[in-house]
């Protein structure tokens, strides 16, 4: 096992080039005069500073939400027309009006689209949008539910679809959403069975497809759900999602007290999912890769051993190692043996992960403890290296988990962005230890990071690169606290109130993410909680599966614990973790959105509405070439600061 110690002037160079590389500018080599370093820096964080700009502009926008309802208009619809109705109200109240809003909406507005058949005397009726509640109200209660002559079942769905299409949505409207109710398919014998009566079994006599229309709602960006009322739609949706490329997520509304309830669970998450793309920065010129979700599990005798390396962190020694930049120590652990599956078995909003198998002894021990802890401090000490020369055969593989990023294209799947996110979840490993150090005592439930590295595998077909962790065992429910903006304590709620989770432990989550923007003086926040609560021994690793006698003695311990993995974190200085690293405008969506608890309360942590100018400078650590700390702050008038051997704050 090789180890690199990364000196500060390397670490700077290699995040300032990544930010000119990512941004189309040639970096050339490493700089080592200080002046022209300073410059480089300056032009990176600007550069950074722009891109996060954007993206909160794309987050506010994505908190602007058009909705229409889209509905049957025919007798049998009724009680449906005039659930909208009465549903209009609660709608507004639980997404924009209330304090407790799960999504922060900043704008709603309301559209409804009527649509019944050829042969109908009033084919279609249409209220534009409008921020009005009342005015969809009334246009609800005004709306006619009549049949026409022929009595077929289909109705002119697609008459209804195009003419959502043509509403005028907003350009400043980043959620875009048709929400479909209906007890009828469309016309034509490919969406319904053949038994049923059609008077246009060939489809929509005026030549409209379902592939056009959803074509147009995909150029338009419109996430469309349906509202169930039968199972005559059954075989139209499972028809949609072919043309619509998509899962059309469906949604029992044969019970009109349940409208209200599944419209607001779709604005949730269509203004989640679109937050999430939005702080991605995802560029238009990168491609989603090809690939099928298979939840199976894995061939393994069939699977071919594969040989690569891993890229190791240690942990930090102390918090202030981690506010002052001091690089960690890396470690490459040559001639390991790895098998993975060939599909995905899960995709989130940035990556896709695999099942693998670790052949190797000693998963465990490739990252060193390296400091000691007295009374919740970390204090200097000498490093503690398990050091493993050569991995060894294991008699059980370990059970492991692989992943990478969903989409190709340039800057996105290079070797420093696996760094970047093993570093992050090093960090918060740390931090995590530090907090649970304060809050056991006080009766709470420890929050653990799963350790990362990064494979490294070469092959025949280039380099793959992929973060690596151990795979969570039991029948546990995967649980989104936090991302890494715009997303509240009363999100996490609704995850706990669906998955049973103890509302107690949401409380914890969001107080450790607080904990670590005061440890560090508001410099910097762990975010993107999400992860596995174990409880009485449900869940286990596969350390805990070996035959080490203490991880043993850990498998006996029936207590509960909050494993997490993927953490984003906000730091000032924007050359760190990115692209995930919103800065100040990041902890200032945190705050936004967390109500101080009684951990808060309990641990001194103080309420934040919105940090102090000081705290929120433009000011960042940076390390002198000659390995003398220094502090750079640029002061609103161009003035360059640099104080060294020691930190100082504006006075």
């Amino acid at each position: 096992m090789a180890s690199s110690v990364q000196t500060p002037l390397s670490s700077l160079n290699r995040r300032l080039r990544n930010i000119c590389e990512r941004e189309g500018m040639d970096y050339g080599e490493d700089v080592l005069d200080e002046d022209e370093l300073v410059r480089r820096f300056r032009v990176a964080t600007q550069m950074t500073a722009k891109t996060i700009r954007g993206v909160m502009s794309e987050i506010k926008r994505a908190k602007t939400v058009d909705l229409c309802f889209l509905i049957d208009g025919t007798s049998s619809m009724r009680p449906h027309i005039e659930g909208v109705r009465d549903s209009v109200a609660k709608i507004v109240n639980t997404m924009v009006r209330s304090r407790a809003a799960p999504t922060g909406i900043e704008q709603l507005r309301l559209a409804v689209v009527v649509y019944r058949d050829f042969d109908n005397p009033t084919p279609m009726e249409v209220c534009q949008f409008t921020e009005s509640p009342d005015k969809c109200v009334d246009f609800c209660k005004n709306a006619k539910a009549i049949s026409g002559a022929k009595h077929d079942p289909p109705e002119d769905v697609f008459g209804g679809l195009e003419q959502a299409s043509k509403l005028q949505w907003s350009k400043d409207a980043g959620t875009r959403i048709v929400f479909h109710m209906g007890d009828s398919p469309c016309h034509g014998n490919r969406y319904h069975s053949a038994s049923m009566r059609d008077s246009y079994p060939n489809g929509d006599p005026r030549g409209r497809t379902s592939q056009d229309l959803f074509k147009r709602f995909k150029e338009l960006g419109i996430d469309y759900y349906f509202g169930k009322i039968s199972r005559h739609t059954d075989q139209m949706i499972d028809e949609f999602c072919k043309d619509y490329g998509r899962f059309i997520t469906t949604f029992s509304v044969e019970d009109v007290s349940k409208i209200a309830g599944s419209v607001i669970s779709s604005i949730s998450t269509s203004v989640e999912e679109n937050v999430e793309k939005s702080k991605l920065g995802i560029s238009r010129q990168a491609k989603l890769r090809d690939y099928r979700l298979d939840g199976g599990t894995p061939a393994w005798d069939s699977l071919p051993v594969l040989q690569g390396t891993y890229l190791v962190y240690e942990l930090p020694d102390t918090v202030e190692d981690v506010v002052d930049d001091k690089p960690l120590v890396e470690k490459q652990i040559s001639n390991v043996r790895v098998k993975i599956a060939p599909n995905p078995f899960a995709e989130g909003s940035e990556r896709i992960a695999y099942f693998g198998q670790d052949l190797f002894v000693g998963y465990g021990d490739h990252r060193a403890r390296s400091a000691t802890r007295r009374g919740g401090r970390a204090v200097s000490a000498p490093r503690r290296t398990v050091v493993v020369a050569e991995p060894t055969p294991a008699a059980t593989p370990t059970d492991i988990v692989l992943k990478e990023y969903k989409y190709l294209g340039k800057k996105q799947n290079t070797l420093e962005r696996y760094k970047t996110a093993c570093e992050a979840q090093t960090v918060a490993f740390y931090l995590a230890d530090q907090f649970n150090s304060l809050t056991g005592p006080l009766g709470e439930p420890p929050i653990k990071f799963l350790k990362t590295k990064a494979l490294l595998l070469t092959s025949s077909k280039g380099l793959r690169i992929m973060s690596c962790e151990r795979k969570f065992f039991g029948d546990v429910k995967f649980v989104k606290f936090s991302n890494n903006c715009a997303y509240s304590m009363q999100s996490a709620a609704r995850e706990v109130s669906t998955s049973g989770v103890d509302p107690r432990i949401v409380g914890t989550v969001m107080a450790f993410s607080h904990w670590t923007f005061q440890r560090t003086d508001g410099f910097l926040m762990v975010v993107d909680l999400q992860g596995c609560i174990c409880e009485d021994g449900t869940i286990t690793t596969s350390l805990q599966k070996s035959n080490d006698a203490k991880a043993a003695a850990v498998k006996k311990t029936k207590t509960k614990k909050v494993l997490m993995t993927d953490p984003a974190i906000h730091c000032l200085d924007v050359t760190r973790y990115a692209p995930l690293n919103l800065g100040r405008s990041g902890m200032q969506a945190f705050f936004n959105g967390h109500q101080c608890g009684q951990l808060c309360r309990r641990l001194g942590l103080e309420e934040v509405t919105q940090p102090s100018e000081k705290k929120y400078m433009d000011s960042m650590w940076i390390f002198h070439m000659k390995s003398i700390c220094a502090f750079v702050s640029v002061h609103p008038c161009g003035i360059e600061i640099w104080i060294p051997h020691g930190r100082s704050t504006w006075k």
